[in-house]
C-alpha cells in the first residue's frame, strides 16, 4: 500500500512540475503569438511578408520536432524540456534589438526551435509517466495549461505592448520562460519499460492516418494563424489591447471551457467520436467566420473553433501513445507533430497569398474546406493494437 501511495505521489509530483512548466510556456507564447505579425508590420513587413515569416518559422519548427523527439529518447525528456526554456528565455530577450524585421527573423527561428524541443519530450513525458488507461485524462489536465496561458498572455501582451511599448512584452515574455527552467530542472526522469525495441523510427506505417490527420489539421489552422490579429485590427480598427483580449477569450477561456468535455466525452463516447464531432464542427465556423459584422460575433466564431481543436487533441495523442513502444515514444510524437507543424507551416503562405490576391475572407474559406477534407480520414481511424503491454 506505502508502495501504491508513493508512486501516485510521484506521479502526481512529476505531472504538476511539468504543468507548471507548460503553463509558463503557454503564457510566453500567447504572449508574442498576437503582437508579433502587429510588430513585424510596423517594421516594415508586408501582410504577405508575415506570412511567409510565419511560414518559415513554423518550417524550421517542423524539421526539428522529429529530430529532437528522437533525441528525447536517448538523452531523456527532462534535458530537452530545460532546453526549451533557455532557448526561449534568450531568444525573446533579444528580440528588442532587431531594427528591421530581416533581423527579427534568426531571434523568431530559435524561439520556434524552443518549442521543438519542449513538445515531443513533453507529450511522451506524460506517457512515460502514466499507465494507459490514465493517458487521456493527463492530457487532459496537463492540456488545461494551454487555456490557462492564452488567457493570460494575450492580455499581457498587450497591456505590456500598449502601455509600456513593445520591448517591455518580450522582455516579460523572457522573463517568464527563464522561470520555467527551475521546475523543468526538477523534474524526474520518468523509468522507462523495455519492450525490446531500440529508440528509432521503426515501423510507423501503421500511424500514417494519424499524421495525415495532423497534416490537414495544421494546414487548417495554419491558413489563418497569422493574419487573425491583422483581421481583427482591420475590420474592427482594435487596439493592441482589444487584440490581446480577442485572443485571450477567444483562444483561452474557450479551450479552458474544453477541456472538461475533451476529457469525458471520450470515456463515455470513445475516442474516435470525439474526434469526428470536434473536428465536424470546425469547417462550419470557419465558413462563417467573413459574415460575422460584429466583434462579439466574431468572438463566438473564434471561440467555437479554438475551444472544438482543442477537443481533439487528448484523444488522437492517447491513441498514439497506447500503440507506441516505451522507446519510440517520442519519435511517434515527433513525427506526429512534424505533420501537424508542416500544415503549419505551408497554411500561412496560402493564407497571405489569398488576402492580398482575392480578399480578407478568403482564407477562412480555404480552412474551411481543409477541415472538411480531413473528416473521411477520422471515420477510417481504428484504434491502433500495440504488440506489448505499455507502460
Amino acid at each position: 500500500m506505502k508502495s501504491e501511495e508513493k508512486a501516485s505521489f510521484s506521479l502526481k509530483r512529476s505531472l504538476l512540475l511539468l504543468f507548471a512548466v507548460n503553463v509558463g510556456v503557454a503564457i510566453v507564447n500567447s504572449c508574442v503569438t498576437p503582437i508579433w505579425p502587429l510588430y513585424l508590420e510596423g517594421l516594415g513587413a508586408t501582410v504577405l511578408e508575415v506570412s511567409l515569416v510565419a511560414s518559415m518559422l513554423n518550417l524550421v519548427d517542423t524539421v526539428l520536432r522529429t529530430v529532437t523527439g528522437l533525441g528525447s529518447d536517448v538523452y531523456g525528456r527532462r534535458l530537452f524540456i530545460a532546453a526549451s526554456s533557455f532557448l526561449s528565455s534568450v531568444s525573446l530577450f533579444l528580440y528588442p534589438f532587431a531594427r528591421s524585421w530581416q533581423n527579427l527573423v534568426p531571434l523568431a527561428m530559435v524561439y520556434a526551435a524552443s518549442f521543438s524541443f519542449f513538445m515531443p519530450a513533453r507529450t511522451a513525458y506524460v506517457a512515460d509517466c502514466c499507465p494507459p488507461k490514465l493517458r487521456t485524462k493527463a492530457y487532459s489536465a496537463i492540456n488545461a495549461s494551454w487555456p490557462i496561458g492564452s488567457i493570460l498572455g494575450p492580455i499581457v501582451g498587450g497591456i505590456a505592448s500598449e502601455r509600456f511599448g513593445w520591448n517591455c512584452a518580450f522582455y516579460v515574455a523572457s522573463a517568464i520562460s527563464a522561470a520555467t527552467i527551475l521546475p523543468a530542472i526538477a523534474l524526474r526522469e520518468p523509468k522507462r519499460p523495455r519492450s525490446g525495441a531500440s529508440p528509432g523510427i521503426g515501423n510507423l506505417r501503421p500511424a500514417a492516418p494519424y499524421f495525415a490527420l495532423n497534416f490537414l489539421s495544421g494546414f487548417g489552422m495554419g491558413i489563418t494563424s497569422a493574419i487573425v490579429p491583422l483581421y481583427v485590427q482591420l475590420a474592427f480598427d482594435a487596439s493592441l489591447i482589444e487584440v490581446g483580449i480577442f485572443f485571450s477569450i477567444g483562444s483561452g477561456v474557450a479551450m479552458l471551457l474544453a477541456q472538461l468535455p475533451a476529457s469525458w466525452f471520450p470515456t463515455k463516447y470513445g475516442r474516435r467520436k470525439t474526434l469526428l464531432m470536434s473536428q465536424s464542427t470546425l469547417p462550419l465556423a470557419f465558413f462563417l467566420w467573413p459574415f460575422a459584422g460584429e466583434y462579439p460575433s466574431l468572438l463566438l466564431i473564434y471561440m467555437s473553433i479554438n475551444g472544438f481543436w482543442s477537443m481533439t487533441w487528448p484523444s488522437i495523442l492517447s491513441l498514439l501513445m497506447d500503440a507506441a513502444e516505451p522507446e519510440r515514444r517520442g519519435i511517434v510524437t515527433g513525427f506526429a507533430q512534424t505533420s501537424m507543424m508542416l500544415g503549419f507551416s505551408v497554411g500561412p503562405i496560402l493564407g497571405g497569398l489569398l488576402w492580398e490576391g482575392v480578399g480578407p475572407a478568403y482564407p477562412f474559406y480555404a480552412s474551411a474546406a481543409v477541415f472538411a477534407f480531413s473528416l473521411p480520414i477520422i471515420l477510417g481511424l481504428r484504434p491502433l493494437k500495440p504488440k506489448h503491454a505499455r507502460g
